[in-house]
């Protein structure tokens, strides 16, 4: 089978962007399956040349300038592809494209990546997105052959937003690493002065970062040991703007800014903290919060973190996304820790048997496979 994934930019491997993560997982183990080719076409506005080629790590990416190259492209090479996957909503991009798909009876199927999650849609130019919705995102989403979900949570939201009642729930996947958290020395880690708490990702406002800095701020009120957090992610507006909060306003003690992390530098941020929290209040489907999983890293997970497919584990602590909610389960990990390394085994154990790339391509080709034939 042979898939054409179609995005923006040009899916750099060093970026925060959840989107090519999941792209760059996609593609390269649909090549390394047997009889499976996926290649990426991506607009990119900013690059001179009309046509650019890069090559990732097990598969290649051709940036266009405007999407009318693009769109040519695919007319010439239309019949090597059995479907076209593109990614993410509120994209004019994508329904133009679906429209010459629709023409060419070429069968596309899209992935929300959290694009209709309450607070993505009305976090900006609400009434315009309603607009927008009704006389134009709608016929795409309904003509899809199928809608991809990441969550249990974002099959719900789906529904809301499109007739076509063929929506697919598969989480995203992570790269086994070879070491886990638990395997290493812990000369570092927990004592009965010092924790370290840590949190991966990007800081904007749905990631609820601010919530996670106050309840380090009710914690070194109320317990008899230093408490430091590591923030990492992309040092943007954002991040400043949380920075000033800990640093002038809240004046808590402790919190380091890290900037983003990549490759070696990343391994060693899950094996040195002591726990991971993931606060956000809203979610697609976290893939930091699947690497700590791999690592077997201990993990403080909100409820709003779309992690339904965790639901029945108990390697985890599930809290509410509001300071005190955080704080109390930042304490209950800490009271665990003579099990981390048995949550950790299971929580690798977990990712080994179901959220491996491996796994989630072959589930995703499978089910592309079938709908095609439906389709006839």
């Amino acid at each position: 089978m042979n898939i054409l994934h179609i995005t923006l930019g040009r899916v750099n491997p060093n970026s925060a962007n959840g989107v090519n993560k999941v792209i760059e997982g996609l593609a390269k183990y649909t090549n390394i399956q047997s009889d499976n080719i996926a290649l990426v076409y991506t607009i990119r506005k900013k690059q001179v040349e009309r046509i650019k080629k890069y090559e990732r790590d097990g598969f290649n990416v051709i940036t266009f300038r405007s999407i009318w190259i693009l769109i040519r492209e695919i007319l010439r090479n239309q019949s090597i592809f059995d479907a076209i996957h593109l990614h993410n909503v509120w994209s004019f991009h994508n329904d133009i494209i679906a429209l010459i798909l629709f023409l060419l009876h070429k069968p596309y199927i899209i992935t929300i990546h959290a694009g209709l999650a309450p607070d993505r849609v009305k976090g900006s130019n609400y009434y315009a997105k309603r607009i927008y919705h009704a006389l134009i995102q709608r016929w795409t989403l309904d003509r899809a052959l199928f809608l991809h979900a990441l969550s249990d949570e974002e099959v719900l939201q789906i529904e809301k937003y499109s007739l076509n009642r063929d929506l697919f729930r598969l989480p995203n996947g992570v790269i086994l690493p070879t070491i886990s958290h638990y395997s290493i020395s812990k000369t570092n880690r927990y004592n009965d002065q010092h924790i370290c708490i840590g949190y991966i990702g990007r800081f904007a406002k749905e990631k609820n970062v601010e919530s996670l800095i106050r309840a380090i701020g009710i914690l070194n009120k109320s317990i008899g040991y230093t408490i430091k957090l590591r923030l990492a992610g992309p040092l943007d507006r954002d991040a400043i703007e949380l920075a000033e909060l800990a640093n002038n306003d809240l004046n808590i003690q402790g919190i380091e800014f890290i900037g983003p992390l990549y490759g070696a530098e990343k391994e060693n941020f899950f094996l040195s903290i002591d726990c991971i929290v993931h606060p956000a209040i809203s979610e697609g489907a976290s893939i930091s919060v699947l690497e700590a999983a791999a690592y077997g890293t201990p993990m403080v997970l909100s409820r709003s973190s779309a992690a339904a497919y965790f639901s029945d584990q108990d390697f985890f602590i599930s809290i509410n996304p509001d300071p005190t909610g955080i704080a109390n389960g930042i304490k209950e990990i800490i009271s665990k820790r003579d099990r981390w390394t048995l949550m950790g085994r299971a929580s690798r154990s977990y990712v080994q048997k179901n959220l491996t790339w491996e796994t989630i391509v072959t589930q995703l080709l499978k089910k592309m496979s079938e709908a095609l034939a439906k389709q006839g």
